[in-house]
């Protein structure tokens, strides 16, 4: 399924990171299609909550996740503001690489957009299809999306 075309009317691969700003302008909830991961400096230890989501899609319906959401309202558990985009340098082949090798079985159909605003400021998108090969596991566990949550 084409998540992305749904949510921004045009394929993960035509994204923009103004695209992804824009549609953080007004308040946004996750939905069992729908996850959002702020980026923290130390952006290597969220791997395995990244990796934890995407396994969730690939058992449950597939989804878009995007890393480098604004902060979450705890409150209201509501999403919008500004990007958390991050300095580092992100390589598409190698984000799927070091996500994958962890799931098994190995996954297909997950597709990644690196988006930045001026090539210093990253953030990901993840556009993960429901999986042919499921139940996916990672470290041991099963996981699936319930209402929003991983």
């Amino acid at each position: 399924m084409d998540f992305c075309s749904i949510h921004f009317g045009k394929s993960l691969h035509n994204l923009v990171y103004e695209d992804i700003a824009q549609f953080f302008t007004i308040s946004r909830i996750e939905s069992d299609q729908l996850e959002f991961k702020s980026l923290a400096s130390d952006y290597e230890k969220q791997y395995p909550y990244i990796i934890e989501t995407i396994c969730g899609f690939l058992n449950s319906k597939g989804g878009l996740l995007i890393w480098g959401a604004p902060r979450e309202d705890k409150a209201s558990r509501a999403i919008a503001g500004q990007l958390t985009p991050i300095s580092a340098k992100f390589v598409k082949d190698q984000i799927i690489s070091k996500c994958s090798d962890y799931i098994s079985p190995l996954p297909q159909g997950i597709k990644v957009a690196v988006l930045n605003d001026n090539l210093e400021e990253n953030i990901c998108v993840f556009e993960i299809d429901e999986s042919e090969y499921a139940p996916h596991q990672y470290s041991g566990v099963y996981y699936m999306r319930i209402d929003g949550q991983t």
